[in-house]
């Protein structure tokens, strides 16, 4: 009898973890719409963070964001537009630096994103002439 329950907790340990895992697995490219070059934030949702372009399997619960740098595939105003109401994302703000205008919003599914001017963003997108990067929280590194 001790062996049966014995083998049911080593069976259900290892669906739980099989069911987490795969939860995981299909939640780590939040940004899987977009083809491009793909850079995931290991560690840390910050400039601190370690930076990967693929990953290993050891990284799969290591990853606190991601972005993906691709050419602008239609107009600015439109494309904008059109992610935020594929995410149902609320644009925070927008702001324009040296020729690349950035577009910062909240994805409230999401549940977690950087603080910036006391506004929690988790979505991130930028623009430079035809080249476009969206992250999540926000994007890091050169752009």
């Amino acid at each position: 009898m001790r062996f049966v329950r014995f083998f049911t907790l080593i069976v259900s340990a290892a669906l739980a973890a099989t069911v987490c895992f795969a939860v995981k697995a299909t939640n780590i490219s939040r940004l899987s719409a977009f083809l491009g070059e793909r850079t995931f934030y290991l560690d840390s949702a910050s400039s601190q963070a370690l930076t990967k372009t693929t990953l290993a399997f050891s990284d799969i619960f290591r990853v606190r964001g991601e972005s993906v740098t691709f050419s602008l595939p239609k107009e600015e105003e439109i494309f904008v537009r059109e992610v935020l109401k594929e995410y149902g994302a609320e644009l925070l703000a927008t702001e324009s630096v040296c020729g690349v205008t950035s577009y910062y919003a909240y994805v409230p599914t999401w549940n977690d994103g950087v603080q910036i001017e006391e506004k929690k963003v988790n979505l991130h997108i930028a623009i430079e002439k035809e080249r476009c990067a969206v992250g999540t929280p926000i994007i890091f590194g050169g752009f």
